[in-house]
């Protein structure tokens, strides 16, 4: 992830895992 090519898909990647992560989180506390 530290190249500048593969910089894109990885922030991406975290991205998505945030998103997963607040949607487990609202899921669970609703």
């Amino acid at each position: 992830s530290s190249n500048g090519s593969g910089r894109n898909s990885c922030t991406a990647t975290n991205t998505i895992i945030i998103i997963k992560s607040i949607l487990t989180f609202s899921s669970s506390s609703s």
